[in-house]
């Protein structure tokens, strides 16, 4: 599963590739390609057999890496909707979402989210500490760099790093919410 899950990695190179969209004949070759190149990169580098499946559909891709052992990890471009999976005690700041992605195996999921909130860079990191704490979320590392902040939370066998990037006006929040299996 560790090899499974470190060139699992090296594939969203291939989802980011394809993501981006074009024509319906240049997708369906695009994607038999990632899937081929990233198919031979594993197998050897693990040499073991591996399956890649790529699904794209508008705004959102799917990549699914299946090893010889069955083990399977799915990566997901979900576009900008947050899964109807993600935690509901992990507070999300208000703004506009610009990206969501999924890492899932069988040993868990890795959700991550980016917004750029309206409100400025002092005012998101003091709500992000205050609703994560009134949500039953232990801070881990708190770190402020005056425009740059990194949260880490947990929670059971959960946990949550969020980092806030305020620079030239425009504030951004980054979410990486790792769940383990249920």
């Amino acid at each position: 599963m560790k090899k499974l899950s470190v060139f699992a990695l090296v594939s969203l190179l291939a989802l980011f590739i394809f993501s981006c969209g074009s024509e319906k004949a240049k997708e369906e070759a695009a994607e038999e390609a990632a899937e081929e190149f990233v198919e031979g990169l594993l197998e050897k580098a693990s040499g073991e057999n591996i399956n890649i499946d790529i699904n794209e559909d508008g705004e959102t891709a799917e990549m699914t890496i299946e090893g010889a052992d069955g083990e399977k990890i799915t990566i997901k471009n979900e576009g900008t909707e947050i899964p109807e999976n993600f935690p509901d005690d992990v507070y999300l700041v208000k703004g506009e979402i610009e990206s969501v992605g999924s890492m899932a195996s069988g040993e868990g999921e890795i959700i991550t989210v980016v917004i750029n909130p309206k409100d400025g860079f002092n005012d998101v990191v003091a709500k992000i500490k205050k609703e994560m704490k009134a949500n039953g979320w232990t801070s881990t590392m708190n770190m402020n760099m005056g425009k740059d902040a990194m949260l880490m939370y947990t929670k059971g066998e959960n946990s949550v790093t969020i980092t806030v990037n305020g620079k030239d006006d425009k504030v951004e929040a980054a979410y990486i919410v790792t769940t383990a299996k249920k």
